[in-house]
């Protein structure tokens, strides 16, 4: 499906504090990454006044299934803001000062740096600096129940709504053309709502330094090393491939995670079907055992010579050209 979008060229650089410079009181150090941009277009974005910012979920995966208690598992998602130069979306600079919050980093390959990976998202200039999500199971008439989902920020604005009353259509949870609770667009009285992501770039956040040749150095930036901090990282567009090389490439991927499931059986004396990830959903439940599923993954991606999904985008020289759309990359976190 093609989304309505913006075009929007950017410039990436990480930077780094060093030395002992006299500063002010307020001085706050050298930004971590900065974003230099220019949005063509401003279709999905409207006349409305947001800024950029990048958006952090609490797991790897991203879907919902019901925990041990019979409610779904509570959800967090984080947000780097940063400071803003210039107009957006017309020319400005974006500075990042903060890394994503520690609960948002996971270690997904034993012995190599936790890290994790945000959306870039245009979003209102109140937007609070996270959202929290939890779910209460209520007891209905004839044996049925609800669950009651209710949505706080920092700040302590909540909302709530009844999952199971609102006929909702398939697939409208994250999408900003559909109103809350069955999309993604909340109402006007919370500044909490995003106004477009970045289709095909996503930005990454290593803790320490990886080195070339190791697993994730291979999943990222063919084999080559990364420093620590921030990276820019570009999405595989499967539209420029064969339908042959499509096939080829979805049956790498799955005979990988057909092979990271069984791993996981070895492990941990479990029956998972071939499509773990289908099986267990939400890895707030079972972090032992997804860190096992995706270190495999990885390592059964790198030996079949499967092509990665992402790859680290060099912006320090030459532009990057950005997609704003009204849904998010899921790709990205697979």
């Amino acid at each position: 499906m093609r989304f309505q979008g913006v075009w929007l060229w950017i410039t990436a650089t990480g930077l780094f504090a060093c030395g002992d410079a006299q500063v002010g009181s307020d001085y706050v150090g050298e930004p971590l990454m900065t974003l230099r941009g220019i949005v063509q277009s401003t279709e999905v974005l409207g006349t409305g006044r947001y800024v950029p910012g990048i958006r952090f979920e609490s797991t790897l995966d991203r879907s919902v299934v019901h925990c041990e208690d019979d409610t779904l598992c509570p959800h967090m998602v984080y947000y780097v803001a940063g400071e803003v130069e210039g107009e957006f979306p017309s020319a400005f600079t974006l500075r990042l000062f903060e890394p994503p919050d520690a609960d948002a980093i996971d270690e997904v390959v034993k012995g190599e740096s936790p890290y994790t990976i945000g959306t870039l998202v245009a979003v209102s200039p109140q937007h609070p600096k996270y959202l929290r999500t939890t779910y209460t199971s209520v007891e209905l008439a004839d044996d049925k129940r609800d669950t009651i989902e209710e949505v706080c920020s920092d700040t302590d604005q909540c909302i709530k709504s009844s999952l199971f009353k609102t006929g909702c259509a398939p697939d409208t949870h994250f999408s900003l053309g559909h109103p809350y609770p069955c999309g993604a667009k909340l109402p006007d009285a919370y500044p909490w709502n995003l106004h477009g992501w970045s289709e095909r770039h996503v930005v990454i956040y290593f803790v320490s330094d990886v080195p070339a040749g190791s697993v994730l150095s291979k999943v990222y930036n063919k084999g080559e090393a990364l420093s620590a901090g921030y990276h820019v990282l570009g999405l595989r567009d499967d539209s420029k491939l064969s339908p042959e090389e499509v096939a080829e490439q979805n049956h790498c991927d799955a005979s990988a995670g057909i092979e990271a499931t069984e791993e996981v059986n070895r492990r941990f004396g479990t029956r998972y079907y071939a499509d773990y990830a289908r099986d267990t959903g939400n890895y707030q439940e079972f972090p032992e055992q997804h860190q096992v599923w995706q270190e495999a993954l990885f390592r059964g991606q790198i030996a079949r010579g499967c092509k990665q999904f992402v790859e680290v985008v060099d912006g320090r020289e030459d532009p990057i050209e950005l997609i704003f759309s009204d849904s998010p990359p899921f790709r990205a976190y697979h």
